[in-house]
């Protein structure tokens, strides 16, 4: 059991290393929007931090950020959608192999909810918006891919659905749905693409009827003409004494064999007040193989009573943590975002959580069981996460809006942040087994609708709203840290060769290099030196290779594979 007095011990030993102090909360005030209602971030692979926010009023802005500064470049775009009677929302977004921004939520056309796509230039000279005519729901994750026979594809969830819109001609959709006599009760909920196998994840979560329980659910699938080829079909078994709450399932693929499975649980063997609501994470070893993937580890991390709904998750390669972005519904008040981190690799470590924003919005309001519990309420309501892999300490970016305002932190530590403050709860092992489950598909092929938007200039204030010094320097010894822009004359580079090849020059030291795919997650490391060749494994696709050097110097290069 993790108590309270042990994370209010991490935290003061934070304020104690002046050095390692840990976030920093920005706003980004943008002219056209005063009043954002969504905001979200992408890391794009040419160097630079993009944060798109949106109003119900039809305005899309964009801000170009420089990832160490973080402050504006002056690039900044709105887009007006309102001569169009559009009001867009997002939850989330990718770069695609084009360089091309894909933005994924829905939209309001004539008071009725589409889920929609964005499709945004590079250069931000212009926004398409494609959506599926069928009304109601909304686009809440979404992942670039490949159709083995067709080529890339943006592939997105909404609900029972995954719809695959072709990225040369986005008004083709292609879309399969679980078939409602087999899957009556089933939803996806999260979707990602596999670039070491060429296939797609899909987690969602599945209703027993014989149990009455719900559990999370792994599919894996390859596409050809737009048919579903399944390599792996699974749920994760595991009934006591708890049931889903939200529905919940997401994932993030930590290497070529291991993929972190979240669920949400809740607690149904208690009355309230005492029923917990839990995160649930499972580790997957071979997940894409069925007749070999095994569970690694589970836990439950147990919080207090209320309901927690979940929003994205990523997998931080540098610290070895992963990063899971939700909120509880507490304080009658509002919502209370969080941030849960934990060692994937040993869940057994304990996650500390922290309550994102408790430090300087709003008040608190406390709970009568248990006493020792402190739930802080603000109006922050955080949206995606992104690793900032141009920065040399590679900060966690979590964006959203506060009510008034749009807000993008980074983040390295929430266990050591007055920003931010811890939450109860504790932790307890789970044994569970793997178990087929076939999942029946549908065909279902409506035809996209488009519609484009005037873009307009647009001028972004910045204001700091919670600072914590020193945050990300002191990893390096204080040293002059080099970061050379991507297509710039930088003095040490990264070349690539015939055959996947690649070799390091100007460099200092060891290098340590990463692969990462457009989204962020790693595919590819090690360590190399000057003048040595080393190879790609790597599938077509686009791909950022990062190298660093023993004094900090290091250069990010977008690769091209076909």
């Amino acid at each position: 059991m993790k108590k309270l007095y042990l994370l209010l011990t991490l935290v003061l030993w934070g304020f104690a290393q002046v050095t390692e102090a840990q976030n920093v909360y920005r706003n980004y005030q943008s002219t056209a929007i005063p009043r954002p209602e969504s905001a979200v971030s992408v890391v794009h692979s040419h160097g630079y931090v993009y944060f798109f926010q949106a109003d119900d009023n039809g305005n899309l802005s964009v801000t170009e950020i420089d990832p160490l500064s973080m402050l504006p470049t002056g690039n900044n775009r709105h887009y007006d959608l309102s001569q169009q009677n559009i009001a867009c929302y997002l939850n989330g977004g990718f770069e695609d192999a084009s360089g091309r921004f894909v933005l994924f939520g829905h939209i309001w056309l004539n008071n009725t909810r589409y889920p929609a796509c964005l499709v945004i230039l590079s250069n931000l000279s212009s926004c398409d918006i494609y959506y599926d005519p069928s009304p109601n729901g909304s686009f809440t994750a979404g992942c670039d891919g490949y159709d083995q026979a067709i080529g890339e594809v943006y592939m997105l969830v909404n609900h029972r659905r995954l719809t695959a819109f072709e990225a040369a001609f986005p008004t083709n959709l292609h879309s399969f749905e679980l078939d409602p006599n087999t899957n009556p009760n089933d939803y996806f909920t999260d979707i990602s693409w596999d670039a070491f196998h060429n296939y797609f994840i899909a987690t969602g979560t599945a209703f027993n009827f014989q149990t009455w329980k719900h559990h999370p659910f792994v599919t894996v699938f390859e596409l050809s003409n737009y048919n579903a080829i399944t390599h792996a079909e699974y749920v994760l078994d595991y009934s006591t004494n708890a049931n889903s709450s939200d529905l919940k399932s997401l994932h993030t693929q930590l290497d070529m064999n291991s993929l972190i499975v979240y669920h949400d649980r809740r607690r149904d063997d208690l009355p309230s007040p005492y029923s917990y609501d839990i995160i649930w994470l499972s580790r997957i070893d071979n997940f894409w193989n069925l007749p070999t993937a095994n569970v690694a580890e589970s836990w439950l991390y147990e919080l207090p009573s209320t309901k927690i709904f979940s929003r994205d998750m990523v997998y931080d390669p540098y610290k070895n943590r992963l990063d899971f972005l939700g909120f509880y519904n507490k304080c009658r008040e509002g919502e209370v975002p969080l941030l849960a981190q934990v060692d994937p690799y040993n869940l057994a470590s304990g996650i500390e959580i922290g309550q994102l924003g408790a430090g300087f919005l709003g008040g608190t309001c406390l709970n009568d069981y248990p006493p020792y519990e402190k739930i802080a309420h603000n109006d922050l309501k955080m949206f995606n996460l992104a690793l900032n892999i141009h920065s040399p300490c590679s900060p966690l970016l979590i964006a959203g809006v506060d009510g008034k305002r749009s807000v993008l932190t980074e983040t390295y530590d929430i266990s050591a942040s007055f920003c931010d403050i811890p939450m109860w709860h504790t932790d307890s092992q789970v044994g569970l087994a793997l178990k087929p489950y076939p999942l029946g598909y549908l065909p279902y092929s409506p035809s996209s609708t488009s519609a484009s938007a005037t873009t307009l200039s647009d001028n972004v204030s910045v204001t700091i709203l919670c600072d914590e010094d020193a945050a990300c320097s002191h990893q390096f010894g204080g040293k002059v840290l080099n970061q050379p822009r991507l297509g710039g004359d930088p003095t040490a580079e990264i070349t690539i060769e015939p055959d996947r090849l690649f070799v390091c020059e100007g460099f200092e030291g060891d290098i340590q290099y990463t692969l990462y795919d457009v989204a962020g997650k790693v595919l590819q490391q090690g360590v190399t030196r000057n003048g040595e060749y080393n190879s790609l494994k790597m599938y077509r696709g686009v791909y950022l290779l990062k190298a660093t050097d023993a004094v900090g110097c290091h250069v990010v290069k977008k690769i091209v594979l076909l």
